[in-house]
């Protein structure tokens, strides 16, 4: 009797794991990625005009982020991959902030994203 419950065991782990595969095969809606990115992009937008540098920078300031959603809607590796930012602790600040999205959770694989935002940065005389 052992043997068997041993056997069943085995085999519904067995089961659990080719299943768990399958449902992670599929990949995050492309309009999940834009709805997520929308709701929360203006959250960048205030760290850029709160930062105190950020008048110093030219009028319009392109920062092209690379970052990973998790299938529990998280973010995670975020990066900055160019570097229009020169002030490390904004770059800090952008990255704490874009990991705070969040895109729901989804029964998917994790998704790699590239996202670029442009900021305009209006001189203060």
């Amino acid at each position: 009797m052992k043997i068997l419950t041993i056997v069943f065991a085995v085999l519904w782990l067995s089961a659990c794991a080719s299943n768990q595969e399958l449902t992670h095969s599929k990949t995050r809606p492309a309009k999940n990625v834009e709805n997520g990115l929308t709701l929360h992009e203006d959250k960048l937008h205030e760290v850029f005009k709160a930062f105190p540098h950020a008048n110093d920078s030219p009028s319009k300031v392109q920062v092209k982020f690379a970052f990973v959603i998790e299938p529990d809607g998280s973010v995670s590796r975020a990066k900055i991959i160019n570097k229009q930012v020169n002030s490390m602790a904004l770059r800090k600040q952008l990255l704490a902030t874009l990991n705070t999205f969040e895109f729901g959770s989804l029964n998917v694989k994790p998704a790699d994203v590239k996202y670029t935002v442009d900021f305009n940065s209006e001189k203060v005389e």
